[in-house]
């Protein structure tokens, strides 16, 4: 055999790729909302927007099914009117607290409201079942929203 040759010249430019599927849910409950005990899932009844099967909800239920494995975002936000009272609620997996999800809001005067949110990113393999909880009692939540979002694949 003999040298190699020169490279030949460069092909043309194959067309662009599309960007992955959407896979997200935004829900939200804007009444006011009084849970029996601190424990029970807030509930969100309006799904605003859902893209794909990965992540499902039945409006006017506390808790998100997450249906793939992946990398998930996960915010939420939600406002609390108990007066003169520190009030503390956490993303929890299957009843169990999601490390770094808990937020804590103090109201100083009687007509005060605290809001509460916080965003973390979620390692899920296989499936999950997400509910955003008080965890301190007698308290009184409007304008919850909640948003998951697939990122990519699990590590």
């Amino acid at each position: 055999a003999g040298p190699t040759g020169p490279a030949g010249p460069t092909g043309p430019m194959g067309p662009a790729g599309s960007a992955p599927a959407a896979e997200l849910l935004h829900s939200v409950h804007v009444p006011a909302q009084e849970p029996e005990d601190a424990g029970l899932p807030l509930i969100f009844n309006t799904n605003q927007v859902q893209a794909g099967t990965s992540i499902t909800h039945t409006a006017g239920t506390g808790v998100f099914s997450i249906v793939r494995s992946g990398i998930y975002q996960i915010l939420y936000s939600v406002t609390d009117a108990a007066a003169h009272k520190t009030v503390t609620v956490e993303l929890r997996n299957t009843g169990v607290s999601i490390p770094g999800s808990r937020t804590s809001g103090s109201t100083p005067m009687s007509t005060g409201t605290a809001s509460l949110s916080a965003s973390i990113i979620l390692n899920v393999t296989g499936t999950a079942s997400i509910s955003l909880v008080p965890v301190t009692a007698d308290s009184t939540f409007t304008n919850a929203s909640i948003q998951l979002i697939r990122l990519g694949n699990a590590v």
